[in-house]
Parts: structure tokens; sequence; C-alpha cells
């Protein structure tokens, strides 16, 4: 519980440190400031697909590293698992991939990525919450933030 405490207080000095470096008549949208600076967790969704039904997506974030395993229903049960990894970049996440169509650039929301399209934009259309990972709060997700063995 210590470490976990002070996880977030050493978080919320970098926070504050970086938001010094600002340019002074620079200011950020109620939005922007509850991004939080590590996105580490498990975000699933189920996003539209040209040739099946949906791609169902569970996609672990963790130090800098991803592990995605996606289902593509309606034409296979077969799950595909992929790992590398990612950069943030100011309110996006770019997962460092071979392919380089699709799934490569998400939008940081509090408890969602939403999925960029190939020019680095949302989806506008109707189905555009389609295209939203939800985080899963109750994923066994683990930060290794194990107490001490004394």
């Amino acid at each position: 519980m210590k470490k976990l405490f002070l996880l977030y207080l050493s978080l919320g000095l970098i926070a504050c440190a970086s938001d010094s470096d600002v340019a002074e008549g620079t200011s950020k949208t109620e939005e922007e400031l509850v991004i939080p600076d590590e996105v580490q967790g498990t975000y699933t969704g189920v996003v539209p697909c040209d040739d099946c039904e949906g791609i169902e997506i569970e996609l672990v974030l963790t130090s800098g590293r991803y592990n995605m395993s996606l289902v593509y229903q309606g034409k296979t049960d077969e799950i595909f698992l992929e790992d590398g990894t990612f950069q943030k970049e100011g309110d996006q996440i770019q997962l460092i991939r071979t392919e380089t169509s699709g799934l490569n650039k998400f939008l940081i929301r509090p408890g969602q990525l939403i999925m960029l399209n190939d020019e680095g934009l949302e989806e506008t259309g109707p189905d555009k919450e389609r295209y939203i990972l939800y985080l899963d709060e109750e994923a066994d997700f683990d930060l290794n933030l194990e107490e001490d063995q004394e």
C-alpha cells in the first residue's frame, strides 16, 4: 500500500514539474487535465471490420510495452496475438507495429482509448462509438507493486 501511495505521489510531483515548463498564456481544457501520464491497463472493445462482424480487441499497456489479442468475429475463432512497444505523444499513443494501417494510433481519454484512422483522426460517423476501447477496471492487471518481502 505504501508503494502504491509513493508511486502516485511521485507521478504527481513529476506532473507538477512538467507543468512549470508550459509557456505562459497557454491553457489546458478540463478534459486534458484529467488525462493520466500513465495509460497502463487493459482496454477492451469490439471495433468495426470490413470483412467480418467485428474485431474483438484486448490491449494491455504496461511500461512502454503492449500485448494485444484480436479475434475476428464471425470469421474465425482463432486468437491473433501481438506484442511490442508503444509511444505516448501528448494525448495519443502509437503502437510500434510491423503493419502500417489500422489499430496503430489511439486518442487517450479518461478510461478510454479512441482508435484513430490512418490519417490520425477520430471517426465522425454514426458508428464512432464503436471505435472506443474501454479500460477494464476488473482485469487481472499487475503493476508489479508487490510489497517488499522481508
